[in-house]
């Protein structure tokens, strides 16, 4: 609860509820729940507050990383305005988004050096046990290797210090390399974020319906009650990929975001252009947002 003391009595001003949510193999990850300012209270930024002190009870419990429970479109925002502003303020993070904006306006591959940050030092890495535990969660899609997408380097330790999400932290990679400046001026570099964008979209949202049948099996556990039965994933996608390429666009279903139907060639283009246009929007409104913080921030040092 946010209290705030009054010569009457502690006034309520805001409050959050949260638990703790298990993460495989052994480890705990806060959720957050719910997340309330009251309405004589609000646009003064106590929500972000609030926020920030949720973080902070995760690294003080040593969670794996913090979550939120079907975060509305405003609290997402808030979020993701306080991540990008602790992102840019840290050295590693900071370092590792410039040198990717440039290799994109130059149409290279970035060089991370090996994960160092700005200063020479070497990153810091997880305990040798827990590097194992996370091992078989980097295969999972949305952290698979791209010129420019968010390196495993920084989704690890941005999890590991920040408490981010993993999926979160590959959301604010775009956010923090549309800071950068530059980038945003060169057709080169903004062609280049346009696409890493499109690339999680339609990973998130779409997905091939006889690609997903094919990953599937069901097994009989029973043979005298054909209602027993287990569904399990295929561990080799060839056969899953082969079909996937027989069955052409038509066979795209849209999820995530949208109704789970499907959608033709025409349609997914649509509807594609139009979610990539409105991130690039909030993307935009996300950097107003924190340079007028950060001119704000310097007027008050004046």
């Amino acid at each position: 609860m946010l209290i705030q003391p009054t010569p009457k009595g502690n006034q309520l001003l805001g409050l959050t509820t949260m638990y703790n949510f298990w993460a495989y193999p052994d480890n705990i990850r806060l959720r957050l729940s719910q997340i309330l300012v009251l309405p004589p209270y609000q646009d003064a930024g106590l929500g972000k507050r609030m926020l920030q002190v949720t973080y902070d009870i995760a690294r003080a419990r040593s969670c794996i990383d913090l979550t939120i429970e079907d975060p509305t479109p405003n609290l997402q925002r808030v979020r993701e305005k306080l991540e990008v502003e602790q992102l840019l303020s840290t050295p590693w993070a900071a370092h590792m988004a410039a040198e990717c904006a440039q290799a994109m306006v130059e149409g290279r591959p970035p060089s991370y050096n090996g994960g160092n940050n700005s200063n020479g030092s070497a990153a810091s890495t997880a305990p040798q046990q827990q590097q194992q535990q996370q091992q078989p969660r980097q295969q999972q899609p949305y952290e698979a290797p791209q010129m420019y997408g968010a390196p495993l380097a920084f989704v690890a330790r941005a999890q590991q210090d920040l408490k981010l999400y993993r999926r979160e932290a590959r959301l604010v990679w775009e956010s923090l390399l549309f800071m950068q400046p530059g980038l945003w001026q060169s057709s080169r570099g903004r062609n280049s974020l346009e696409a890493l964008v499109a690339a999680r979209l339609e990973e998130t949202n779409f997905s091939h319906c006889a690609q997903a049948a094919e990953r599937k099996r069901l097994v009989q556990t029973n043979k005298e009650d054909e209602r027993c039965f287990i569904v399990m994933r295929v561990k080799d996608a060839t056969q899953a990929v082969e079909s996937s390429n027989k069955g052409g666009e038509a066979g795209q279903s849209a999820h995530g975001r949208l109704n789970v139907v499907t959608v033709s060639a025409e349609e997914k283009a649509a509807k594609m252009g139009e979610m990539v246009e409105e991130r690039m929007e909030q993307m935009a409104a996300l950097k107003r947002l924190v340079e007028r913080g950060v001119r704000a921030a310097k007027g008050a040092h004046l």
